[in-house]
């Protein structure tokens, strides 16, 4: 995982995705090992380190002295369903970006992304409410949400 000129530094990338997978139930409880993680990533584990600190100051994480890290948010509603829907308006705006969703393509609908993603609608509402003050998406009352055109 390098860094390019001006993509994020490493530790953001793997934060990134340990919040993903924390998120969506893919790691237990007590992560891996330091060692193990920082293989798995191929960095130093300085740079696994501060991916793990950064995830601890939003409450995903925790560690304990001589035990390892341990994943926290189960513990937390509030910081689950800020990730949750983080994970959410990350996911749906990549694919925008990437040209899956199309302007004006109308969006999976709000409960199908709450099954997809296991969450409430509320916490939907609020990543696509960002993708819209981002600019990205619109509402239409009744209808759904649509990709902004151009």
């Amino acid at each position: 995982m390098g860094r390019s000129a001006d993509g994020p530094a490493p530790y953001k990338d793997i934060a990134a995705s340990l919040r993903t997978r924390i998120v969506r139930g893919e790691l237990p409880r007590q992560l891996p090992k330091e060692i193990t993680l920082s293989r798995q990533y191929g960095v130093a584990r300085n740079t696994l380190r501060r991916a793990l600190r950064a995830l601890a100051t939003e409450g995903l994480v925790t560690v304990t002295s001589g035990r390892g890290w341990f994943v926290t948010m189960a513990d937390n509603d509030h910081s689950l369903a800020q990730a949750r829907h983080r994970l959410i308006r990350s996911e749906l705006r990549s694919r925008i970006e990437q040209g899956e969703f199309r302007p004006t393509n109308i969006l999976p609908s709000e409960a199908a992304i709450a099954r997809q993603y296991g969450v409430t609608r509320s916490t939907v509402r609020m990543g696509l409410g960002q993708l819209q003050d981002a600019g990205l998406i619109t509402a239409v009352h009744g209808v759904g949400w649509f990709v902004r055109s151009e």
